[in-house]
C-alpha cells in the first residue's frame, strides 16, 4: 500500500513538473497590455532571470545600453548587484536620445562623479515593488535626490513625469520598470 502511494504521488509531480516545463516557454514571451492608445509591455522572464542581478538583467537588454554603461561608469556595478531588494525604473535608449542635444553627452562625460551616481539613484528604490503596488504607491523614496510620485494617470503607470513603458522584469535582487524619460533630480546639473 504504501509503495502504491509512494509511487502515485511521485507520478503525479512528474507529470505537474513536466506540464509545467511545457508551457515555460510562453513565460518567457513579452506579453503586450494595451492601455488606451499607448501600449505597454510586461515583463515575464521569471524563469531566465531568478537567479541573474538587475545588472546582469540591465546588460541583456539592448534597449537598456545607454543606462548599463552609465552605471557602470559611475562605478555603481557593485551598488546594483547587491543584496537589495531594489525597484529600478531604468530609461530606455530612446528616453536618452529624447534629452536635449549635448545633455547625452554631458552624463557620458560625468564618469565617476557623485552627480552621476545621484541620477542613477534617482531611478532606484531601496525595495521591491509589487505589480499591485506600482499602480498607486503615492509619494516614493528614491535612492538619489528627491522623492518621486509614483501614479496611474490615464491607465499609464507614472513616475514623475516618466511613463512606464515595459513594466516588472523580474531579477534575484529586485525588478526593473523601462520608463520613457530620464529622472534628473533638479538638484543636480549636467552641463550641456
Amino acid at each position: 500500500m504504501k509503495k502504491s502511494y509512494f509511487f502515485n504521488t511521485a507520478l503525479a509531480v512528474t507529470i505537474c513538473l513536466g506540464l509545467g516545463a511545457c508551457g515555460s516557454e510562453n513565460r518567457t514571451e513579452a506579453e503586450t497590455e494595451t492601455t488606451n492608445t499607448e501600449q505597454v509591455q510586461i515583463g515575464t522572464e521569471e524563469l531566465d532571470n531568478e537567479t541573474r542581478s538587475l545588472r546582469d538583467v540591465i546588460v541583456s537588454r539592448e534597449e537598456l545600453s545607454t543606462f548599463g554603461s552609465l552605471i557602470e561608469s559611475a562605478g555603481m556595478v557593485e551598488t546594483i548587484d547587491g543584496v537589495g531588494p531594489f525597484t529600478v525604473f531604468a530609461p530606455s535608449n530612446d528616453a536618452f536620445n529624447n534629452l536635449p542635444q549635448g545633455r547625452l553627452a554631458a552624463l557620458q562625460n560625468m564618469g565617476d562623479s557623485q552627480e552621476l551616481k545621484t541620477i542613477i539613484g534617482h531611478h532606484m528604490m531601496s525595495r521591491r515593488l509589487t505589480p499591485d503596488e506600482v499602480e498607486d504607491a503615492g509619494t516614493v523614496d528614491m535612492l538619489g535626490g528627491p522623492n518621486l510620485h509614483l501614479r496611474t494617470e490615464n491607465g499609464n503607470i507614472m513616475i514623475g513625469n516618466a511613463r512606464v513603458v515595459t513594466q516588472s522584469i523580474p531579477a534575484r535582487n529586485g525588478v526593473i520598470h523601462i520608463i520613457d524619460q530620464v529622472l534628473i533630480p533638479e538638484n543636480v546639473d549636467v552641463p550641456q
